[in-house]
């Protein structure tokens, strides 16, 4: 079993027209935010052996507004390739970790990690599909945090698995 949590970068602030897309800092309802989520993920006993971080400003201010809420030891990439990645890579990622990692967090951009959100979600319709489902397929805003457990016993046999939870900022 191996389990993903797909954290988007928390509101930022598009103010000022001096910094391109890449330099934008966090605002103060995404500096709020982030705390929300990071206290919320502490709450649940959640833990990931591994955090890929786009290289963005507001991604690496998220990701220090959660870190204090994650356990220690775990390993932390920031890759540049993950602003605004597109779902191949998103999941090639994923794929490429050390199969000794159960738990991985990715934090970037959308709309690759909504794209990837789904694609990890094994497809349920109808009364089938949970509310949290139901609350995917609303979308993923910033700050949203999704947890999946896929049983595969390697990430380089991925494949989608369960929605354990799916929480906004909103929610809490």
């Amino acid at each position: 079993m191996k389990t993903i949590f797909i954290l988007r970068h928390a509101k930022s602030d598009s103010d000022n027209p001096q910094l391109n897309d890449f330099e934008r800092p966090l605002n103060e309802r995404g500096v709020e935010a982030a705390g929300k989520i990071g206290a919320y993920f502490k709450s649940k006993k959640y833990s990931c052996d591994i955090v890929l971080c786009s290289s963005a400003q507001r991604t690496r201010e998220t990701f220090g507004l959660i870190e204090p809420y994650l356990h220690k030891g775990m390993s932390v990439k920031l890759d540049d390739q993950l602003y605004l990645a597109e779902l191949k890579y998103l999941v090639r990622c994923l794929r490429a970790l050390n199969e000794n990692v159960q738990s991985a967090m990715i934090i970037g951009h959308n709309p690759g990690l909504e794209q990837l959100a789904h694609s990890l979600v094994a497809k349920a319709r109808g009364a089938e599909a949970s509310a949290l489902q139901r609350s995917l397929e609303d979308g993923f805003p910033t700050c949203a945090l999704a947890v999946i457990e896929s049983s595969a016993e390697t990430w380089s046999a991925l494949k989608p698995g369960k929605l354990l939870d799916f929480v906004r900022p909103r929610d809490l």
